[in-house]
């Protein structure tokens, strides 16, 4: 969900669908708070040109509130309710570098135990190398291993010591062989129980997060939800997809469409969505439950005509809900 601009009074609605070849759920038009504002001494606000929401009082309030008109709000109360205060920490953490702030503000966000979770690695082709100096080009990372401008504890020099739990960049291309191997052999195997998610995987990604579930018994616990459908040069290969003992046509879940200048060129919703709910049957059908529980939900995300609403779920610990 998209919150909107503070010192606005209406939300944005984020677009859904799924656009060409991305992985993110970004909506068009700009729903960034505008620049920062003065406010006295010891408060935190600076996001609303007209002071809206000085406090954090007032902040957290507003975003319960938006936060309790999300179709999951019912489904999973205490992620809720725990949301607010979460935000409001990173509020006070980047309010000395606004264009940051913006930037993190409109994006999805959860809490985690800390004294549970070791580190979590952020993988993406568009990460910038770790030894080198990153580009316009690259996915930035300012929010992790960037400086702070303004640190109250100047023992903390920059953002990636002071999350509570270590957040690291892999630059891997899942569908590169040696990549995924060097993946699995730095982060998969014999590290101890692994969480992975792997949320709005276009085309043929999911297929590779499957085959790592199936591949690596560390990985505990497996949440994966597709996203755009493969194309059609799989199709006209002929080619069919392997998953363990399961196999399919290509032909059954490939798609030809694109977005252009944001309108879809291609097939209507009608024929999409019976192909995407195929593409999910199938990545479902492909997950090895040999020594897992596996379940598959369709939970409302998409409210406004979308229809990627399936979440995949394996674990290979007892678990009562997913």
């Amino acid at each position: 969900m998209t919150l909107p601009n503070e010192g606005e009074g209406a939300a944005h609605d984020e677009d859904l669908d799924g656009r060409g070849g991305r992985s993110g759920v970004d909506g068009g038009g700009d729903t960034s708070p505008p620049a920062p504002s003065r406010v006295s001494s010891g408060v935190v606000g600076g996001d609303g040109q007209r002071g809206a929401w000085s406090t954090n009082e007032e902040f957290a309030a507003y975003i319960s509130d938006e936060l309790h008109l999300h179709p999951l709000s019912s489904e999973y109360p205490k992620v809720f309710a725990a949301a607010p205060g979460v935000i409001c920490k990173w509020r006070e953490r980047f309010r000395s570098n606004m264009p940051l702030w913006r930037r993190l503000f409109k994006k999805q966000q959860l809490q985690l135990p800390a004294e549970k979770i070791s580190k979590i690695v952020l993988v993406d082709k568009m990460w910038c190398m770790t030894n080198m100096t990153p580009s316009e080009k690259h996915i930035s990372w300012t929010h992790i291993y960037g400086s702070k401008m303004k640190c109250e504890d100047q023992s903390i020099p920059n953002y990636y010591e002071s999350w509570p739990i270590r957040l690291e960049t892999a630059k891997v291309d899942l569908k590169a062989g040696r990549e995924l191997r060097t993946l699995e052999q730095r982060f998969l195997q014999g590290r101890g129980p692994v969480i992975l998610v792997a949320i709005h995987l276009c085309g043929t990604l999911s297929l590779k997060a499957v085959e790592l579930f199936n591949r690596n018994s560390d990985i505990k616990f497996f949440c994966l939800k597709p996203c755009c459908l493969p194309g059609m040069v799989h199709a006209k290969r002929n080619e069919i997809f392997h998953l363990g003992e399961h196999s399919f046509d290509s032909k059954e879940v490939c798609m030809a469409g694109k977005w252009k200048r944001n309108k879809w060129i291609g097939p209507p919703r009608s024929v999409t969505k019976t192909y995407f709910e195929r593409w999910a049957d199938n990545l479902f059908w492909g997950m090895d439950d040999t020594d897992a529980q596996k379940s598959k939900r369709t939970i409302m995300v998409q409210t406004e005509g979308g229809y990627q609403n399936e979440f995949l779920y394996a674990s290979r610990v007892k678990t009562s809900e997913y």
